[in-house]
């Protein structure tokens, strides 16, 4: 007989930091993990920022990119970046 695999819940991020933004107006940040495959995190709580902004978050154990929310929209990634504090500029596009 065989077993069965059992993923392990990946755990959600913490809110990222606003480092800087540009003053824009104002925006909503949150983090996606996702893990090896596939596998997602509910988005982290949101940050307000008074316009596009620069943030930096956490790593979280098991996800090996991320995926960044802003104002409720998925608008990056997944991105890969190595280091436990990973950081992404904003920019108008």
């Amino acid at each position: 007989m065989g077993g069965k695999l059992l993923e392990k819940e990946i755990a959600t991020p913490s809110s990222p930091t606003i480092l800087k933004d540009d003053g824009s107006g104002e925006h909503s940040y949150a983090i996606i993990g996702v893990g090896p495959a596939g596998n997602r995190t509910k988005p982290s709580p949101a940050v307000k920022a008074a316009g596009l902004a620069t943030i930096r978050w956490d790593s979280v154990a098991g996800a090996d990119a991320y995926i960044i929310v802003r104002d409720g929209k998925e608008i990056a990634g997944p991105l890969r970046a190595e280091g436990s504090q990973k950081e992404w500029k904003d920019r108008r596009k």
